[in-house]
């Protein structure tokens, strides 16, 4: 068996082994780096799946919630990534996502009760009632009418102390600013 080493350490790194400095990390631009493994840091726990069945929106949602855990919510760049890999794969030339459009409050929604600050809308999307979104192969989201059928992309069942990590990730929006518009800002905290 031949053995292998891959490394991609930043700047940063320290060759020096330090006993504090213990964990690993991805940093800006995607390079590794080491920290201090008590102090707090971000992490994603997020598992997804493509289901190859083609169903409506509301049965997609139905099938997710009863058989994993709900349709998918994308939050921000490296989880619109994973779940683009997933569609690469799908069936259908698109995917329902887990969010749909509500007519009453005028806005897009995560079923998850996730806040849209993340888009990655194709040109020229239409926000009308019973519409639901769905990503492209390629990675572009779209707005389809709720009765077509596609494939779709669940959030699997986690354990408790993921489930309670998973919520707390997110980011946050103005409240004022909850339409989907480009105008969307992030607060990091």
């Amino acid at each position: 068996m031949e053995s292998f080493s891959f490394s991609h350490w930043g700047p940063s790194y320290s060759f020096k082994h330090d006993a504090i400095k213990d964990c690993a990390k991805t940093m800006p631009k995607e390079k590794w780096g080491s920290f201090n493994c008590e102090k707090p840091n971000r992490f994603y726990c997020y598992d997804v799946i493509l289901i190859n069945e083609n169903k409506t929106w509301d049965e997609a949602l139905t099938y997710c919630r009863e058989n994993h855990r709900d349709l998918v919510s994308i939050t921000d760049r490296d989880q619109q990534r994973w779940v683009q890999n997933k569609a690469e794969m799908a069936d259908t030339p698109f995917v329902w996502l887990g969010m749909r459009y509500s007519c009453t409050l005028d806005l897009w929604f995560w079923v998850s009760d996730r806040l849209l600050c993340y888009h990655n809308w194709a040109p020229d999307q239409m926000a009308e009632c019973g519409m639901a979104a769905v990503m492209e192969r390629d990675g572009k989201w779209y707005t389809k009418a709720d009765h077509e059928k596609f494939n779709f992309i669940c959030v699997k069942q986690t354990h408790w102390y993921m489930q309670q990590a998973y919520s707390s990730l997110i980011c946050i929006c103005f409240l004022g600013l909850l339409n989907g518009s480009s105008s969307n800002k992030e607060i990091t905290n």
